[in-house]
């Protein structure tokens, strides 16, 4: 039968709400590790693997019980008691589930204390990765970026890729059009082995949220290989 209408539109605006906070959850996480990411020193960045997926606990080891006899009980099953140990519920309390965290964290100054909730929005995060980004080359330290709507701006997307693999686009000589746009999408495509839906078009008309989740998908990629 047919569905009431307002009913499908909640569970949808339900279903694209938990997907925000999944990405959210990742560009923060990407975002508090973003300072140790962009070292140069290759001794220091691989003291800390870059991975978002976290370590699975400790398997449980079945406890051995003893058991201990009292006499002045007399018989029956109160005579004795079962001994257990307790260091299983410390060792799944105490599990680093992405060991080396504090290290990396170290790296990012004035970072908020009071947790993930303390951070600053998502996109504000991207946008902030973004300019340190463009700050590492000479030529996007030239660029200015206010707002995620900048990324329109080809000469923005092609200086990011530059920062990660130098001398992929010659900035001077390229038109700052959609042509020039798509053909920096192909090649973000191309780096990550992965496929890139996004157009030139998408990046004008998309909203901040679109937006910030293409540029999570292009930092935490780009950090990983």
């Amino acid at each position: 039968g047919s569905k009431n209408p307002d009913y499908v539109v909640n569970f949808l605006i339900q279903v694209f709400d938990l997907l925000w906070h999944l990405i959210a959850y990742d560009i923060w996480f990407t975002w508090e590790r973003s300072a140790y990411l962009q070292q140069e020193d290759l001794k220091v960045l691989t003291q800390v693997p870059y991975k978002w997926t976290p370590e699975p606990p400790p398997i449980k080891k079945k406890p051995k019980r003893r058991h201990k006899t009292d006499l002045l009980a007399g018989f029956g099953p109160k005579s004795s008691a079962a001994e257990g140990p307790e260091e299983l519920a410390d060792e799944q309390s105490q599990h680093d589930r992405y060991p080396g965290t504090e290290v990396a964290l170290s790296f990012k100054k004035n970072l908020p204390r009071g947790g993930w909730m303390s951070y600053p929005s998502p996109d504000d995060c991207i946008l902030d990765m973004v300019c340190a980004q463009l700050s590492r080359l000479r030529e996007g330290s030239k660029l200015t970026v206010e707002s995620l709507d900048d990324l329109a701006d080809s000469r923005v997307l092609c200086a990011l890729i530059n920062s990660f693999v130098h001398g992929t686009f010659t900035t001077e000589v390229l038109l700052n059009d959609r042509w020039t746009l798509n053909l920096a999408l192909q090649t973000i495509g191309a780096m990550t082995y992965c496929s890139v839906p996004m157009t030139s078009q998408d990046l004008v008309e998309a909203d901040p949220k679109a937006l910030s989740a293409f540029m999570c998908f292009f930092f935490m990629s780009c950090f990983k290989f």
